[in-house]
């Protein structure tokens, strides 16, 4: 963020909270973003789909996990606390005040987030098979 503020880049690929303000108090334009929706915080800002004509979406998320073979039960309790305090009015105002996106909590189960996880996974496997990359 120094460098791209003090001009020493000419520009960056950054999560929306990180960029927010700047973009806010006019130091840095937003160029497009990588979601597959525009956001909510900056609705004139293209999706780089949009700018580029092709598909892409690439959203940064952040997920919960536990061991291997944990109880059901507690599972269940952990979600149910994690999706009482995303759907709080405070978190969602504090996120959206960051350029970010609240997750929809209706959908927000242990199955889902495991699917999405999945989805994820095959994703980039894809992406790192194409360039001829190895995780080693």
């Amino acid at each position: 963020m120094t460098d791209i503020l003090g001009g020493h880049v000419d520009s960056i690929f950054d999560n929306m909270p990180t960029v927010a303000a700047n973009v806010r108090a006019g130091q840095l334009k937003a160029l497009a973003v990588t979601t597959s929706r525009r956001s909510p915080a900056f609705p004139d800002v293209p999706t780089v789909t949009e700018v580029l004509g092709k598909p892409y979406s690439v959203e940064s998320w952040f997920g919960i996990f536990g061991p291997a073979g944990m109880d059901k039960n507690v599972v269940t309790a952990i979600n149910d606390q994690i999706n009482r305090a995303l759907a709080s009015d405070a978190y969602r105002r504090r996120v959206e005040d960051m350029g970010a996106t609240a997750p929809d909590t209706t959908q927000n189960s242990p199955d889902n987030f495991g699917q999405f996880v999945n989805s994820e996974l095959d994703k980039w496997r894809m992406v790192i098979d194409q360039l001829g990359l190895s995780m080693e």
